[in-house]
C-alpha cells in the first residue's frame, strides 16, 4: 500500500512538471494591458476581468514578455477601447433623456459615468477634479451657477463706496 501512495506522489509530482504554460499572442496582451490602463493600473482588477493570472499581468506590466508589436498594438486598442466607452456613455446618456423617471436612470448615470471615466482615462485627459476653491469662491460659484439658471435672485449690489 505504501508504494500505491509513493507511485501516487510520483506521478502528481511529474504532472506539475509538464503542466503546459499558456501562451498568448501579441493582439490579447494588448487589449489586456488597454484594459489595464482604462482600469486605472488596477492589475487585480484586469486580471479577473480578462482571465490572466495575476502574475503575469504583473509581468507584462513590468514589460516582461512584450514586446515591440504589442506595445503598438496596445496603442491602437486602448484607442479602439477609449472609443468604445465614449459610444457607450453617448448611448447610456441618450437612453437616460427617456428614462428620467424610471428607477432605472441610476444604473444608467452609472454607466455613462464609469464610460466617461474610462473614456477620459484611455485619452490621458484628467478623471477627476483636483483644484480645490476656498469656501467663499466655491459658495459665489455656487450662488452665479444658481443665478444663471434662474433659481437664485441676483444679488443687491453692495454699496462700498460710502
Amino acid at each position: 500500500m505504501n508504494s500505491q501512495k509513493v507511485t501516487k506522489k510520483a506521478g502528481a509530482a511529474s504532472a506539475k512538471k509538464r503542466r503546459i504554460k499558456r501562451q498568448y499572442p501579441d493582439e490579447q496582451k494588448a487589449a489586456v494591458l488597454a484594459n489595464l490602463d482604462a482600469n486605472k493600473g488596477n492589475v487585480a482588477k484586469t486580471a479577473r476581468e480578462a482571465d490572466v493570472p495575476r502574475k503575469t499581468l504583473a509581468a507584462w506590466k513590468n514589460g516582461i514578455g512584450i514586446n515591440e508589436d504589442v506595445a503598438n498594438i496596445s496603442h491602437v486598442k486602448k484607442e479602439e477601447l477609449r472609443d468604445l466607452h465614449k459610444l457607450i456613455a453617448v448611448r447610456a446618456l441618450g437612453l437616460l433623456q427617456n428614462k428620467l423617471s424610471d428607477c432605472s436612470a441610476v444604473q444608467l448615470s452609472t454607466i455613462a459615468a464609469i464610460s466617461t471615466d474610462k473614456m477620459q482615462v484611455l485619452s490621458g485627459e484628467p478623471d477627476s477634479i483636483t483644484r480645490s476653491l476656498p469656501p467663499e469662491q466655491k459658495r459665489e460659484k455656487v450662488r452665479e451657477w444658481l443665478t444663471e439658471q434662474g433659481l437664485l435672485s441676483p444679488a443687491p449690489e453692495s454699496d462700498s463706496e460710502n
